[in-house]
């Protein structure tokens, strides 16, 4: 089963081809929309509650043994340019945590994750 969406999105996944075709351009649409503030508090929403433990336990109930799952780096790494010390990884915890917690929930289930890493 492939959880794409939750830690990535794409214009196909998104149903918004031709508007937000990236997931860079659905957050500066989202952002233009609602603003930077609200734009966060929806992202923080998102990743709490798109993919929840029930989830797992029922892709797990219906036979399934294996889960792929598309990740941004933006989630784990700040981009090069953002760095605050130049040439120094600055690691942020957001995407590192949800795998955790996603790796205990297909540990309960014996489900395989497949990590899929977009730069």
């Amino acid at each position: 089963v492939g959880l794409g969406g939750w830690m990535l999105q794409e214009g196909y996944m998104m149903n918004s081809s031709g508007a937000a075709d990236t997931q860079h351009e659905f957050i500066e649409k989202l952002t233009a929309l609602v603003g930077a503030e609200n734009t966060a508090e929806f992202y923080s929403n998102w990743r709490k509650n798109f993919v929840r433990q029930q989830d797992v336990n029922t892709i797990a109930s219906l036979g399934y043994n294996s889960i792929r799952l598309p990740m941004h780096y933006n989630l784990f790494t700040l981009p090069i340019e953002a760095e605050p010390v130049l040439n120094e990884n600055t690691w942020l915890m957001t995407g590192f945590e949800m795998v955790d917690e996603l790796l205990t929930w297909c540990e309960a289930n014996q489900i395989y994750l497949i990590l899929d890493f977009y730069t």
